[in-house]
């Protein structure tokens, strides 16, 4: 299995104002590249480390071989929507697995593309060595629907809260001490939002 990001987040989890006001109130703006920079860099650190999407992204997994049951599982939970499932054979010819064929079980973490009651997998010799099939999917915590909509509202502080840390660890440098035990804090806020595969 391997993954990839379609369409980046619109946003990132903090603002640049946030991260600004927890680093002692930063009120210049000479280091606003390189904090924006540092937000997106820690972001993507912590959806590695937890195995989850944190602002609404579109995804694709790609995988070798049909499931040996009627499941597959997505990584970077919360799924909110499954846009396509294609596949390609031997010859190099894609195509699109209905989505009749299948539903999408969206409180599961990982998320899970489940094979529909009677339906089949495709008997298509599918091609090799490559990785044939691909699903595309949104993920990510879902925006709350204003105008415009807010992406961040749904993220819990936690994750956020471990974002400024993280942020103020790289933009701060500090000793080695007091680095460990920022590392232990980030550790503790991010445990209760792992995803654990079987």
């Amino acid at each position: 299995m391997i993954t990839r990001v379609v369409t980046q987040p619109p946003v990132e989890p903090v603002t640049l104002a946030e991260i600004k006001a927890h680093l002692r109130g930063i009120t210049h703006s000479d280091h606003d590249e390189e904090l924006s920079g540092l937000i997106a860099a820690s972001r993507q650190h912590i959806e590695r480390i937890i195995g989850r999407a944190l602002v609404q992204q579109t995804r694709a997994v790609k995988y070798q071989a049909w499931p040996k049951g009627n499941v597959f599982e997505l990584p970077y939970p919360p799924i909110q929507s499954v846009m396509s499932l294609k596949y390609t054979d031997t010859d190099g010819t894609e195509y699109t697995f209905s989505s009749d064929n299948y539903s999408v079980d969206a409180t599961s973490e990982p998320g899970r593309l489940v094979l529909g009651y009677s339906k089949s997998w495709p008997s298509t010799t599918l091609h090799h060595p490559e990785y044939p099939i691909e699903i595309t999917y949104v993920c990510g915590y879902p925006a709350i629907e204003e105008s415009p909509p807010d992406y961040r509202a749904n993220i819990p502080d936690g994750i956020k809260n471990a974002i400024k840390l993280d942020v103020e660890r790289r933009y701060d440098k500090p000793p080695e001490g007091y680095a460990e035990r920022l590392d232990q804090v980030i550790d503790i806020l991010l445990a209760p939002y792992k995803v654990w595969w079987a």
